[in-house]
């Protein structure tokens, strides 16, 4: 019950409403609240100011709110719940339900008995955020009338994130890897919502980034329902190549970060980091080359190829010739 359980509550709360929608209707506004309470306007439904409510995202976290609450002054004085139905707009675009309807008859010095309706419902937010619950009262003559001025409000948060696994690479990644070798990267979590079960997906709120330790962080290329027990139910994974020009030495630490929309985090690293290291260069066939005694000489003596593909650059490599007269220069490279 909403400050409806004082008479002063009662009839400051009905000339509020009153006054409120008179001035709205271009109508002359009551002067007090005693005044109102001795000519009460007929026929009229008028709701309690609107609640804020608090919930966690997540399966049927709305149990039985009282989300209305009014008084019909065509019939002050009767309880007739069975007369009203209630339809309640949880403000998140699913279907709206039917409230339950009761009432209790409370009594007012000046008013006499005041029967007062409470509308309350259950719900499952599933994802987090800010929302209006609107109620619609239909009448007996089928007058409809709504909160919408002065709905109740919920405000649902992030449901716990927690990581349950480190983060797993893989192809060449745990224990090092060589450059312009893919990396993957994956690793489990538990999300406390679990409203999407049923459907086997996960909150479409999630987000997860990982962090490659070389200075550059993607996002992840799949979250999933993943189908592993009791591994937990959010699968994160992803794949990176790592640039040829990193110190080939350096252990990077690899770490997945899943989001919620509503700000949750969890994080999971990796048990192993990997070293990156250089791929070998792998020679072409020789060459067979004519050249004039005394006559310098420009020519391609030889080519090769670095596994590190387009992420290496001509700049990367240094060139040694040795002419087999026992002379050795520096040669030239350059990326075909």
């Amino acid at each position: 019950m909403r400050t409806l359980g004082h008479h002063r509550s009662i009839r400051t709360w009905l000339a509020l409403t009153a006054t409120s929608a008179a001035a709205a209707s271009g109508l002359a506004v009551l002067g007090s609240t005693t005044a109102f309470a001795q000519t009460p306007p007929p026929d009229t439904v008028f709701f309690a100011p609107g609640t804020p409510h608090t919930a966690v995202e997540g399966p049927n976290n709305v149990d039985s709110w009282q989300v209305a609450e009014f008084v019909d002054t065509g019939a002050l004085a009767t309880c007739t719940p069975a007369d009203y139905s209630a339809d309640i707009n949880w403000g998140d675009t699913t279907e709206h339900s039917a409230g339950t309807i009761t009432c209790a008859l409370q009594t007012d010095p000046d008013l006499g008995s005041i029967a007062v309706y409470t509308v309350t419902g259950s719900h499952t937010y599933k994802d987090s955020g800010d929302f209006s619950i609107t109620v619609t009262v239909t009448e007996p003559d089928t007058t409809q009338t709504s909160n919408s001025a002065d709905p109740d409000t919920a405000t649902i948060s992030d449901a716990t994130i927690s990581s349950t696994s480190s983060t797993s690479l893989g192809g060449g990644g745990e224990g090092g890897t060589t450059e312009g070798a893919r990396v993957a990267a994956s690793a489990f979590f538990l999300d406390q919502n679990t409203a999407f079960a049923d459907a086997g997906t996960v909150d479409p709120g999630l987000t997860a980034t990982i962090n490659w330790g070389d200075g550059s962080t993607s996002a992840a290329t799949d979250i999933s329902w993943p189908d592993c027990g009791e591994c937990g139910n959010v699968s994160v994974s992803g794949s990176h190549i790592y640039d040829a020009n990193i110190p080939a030495t350096k252990p990077y630490s690899v770490t997945i970060t899943l989001t919620d929309d509503g700000g949750k985090s969890a994080s999971s690293g990796a048990a192993d980091t990997p070293a990156i290291a250089d791929a070998a260069l792998t020679a072409d066939a020789n060459k067979s080359l004519t050249a004039t005694a005394t006559k310098a000489m420009t020519a391609v003596v030889g080519s090769f190829k670095d596994p590190a593909g387009g992420q290496a650059t001509a700049a990367d490599f240094a060139a040694t010739i040795n002419w087999g007269d026992n002379n050795s220069s520096s040669g030239t490279v350059t990326q075909t």
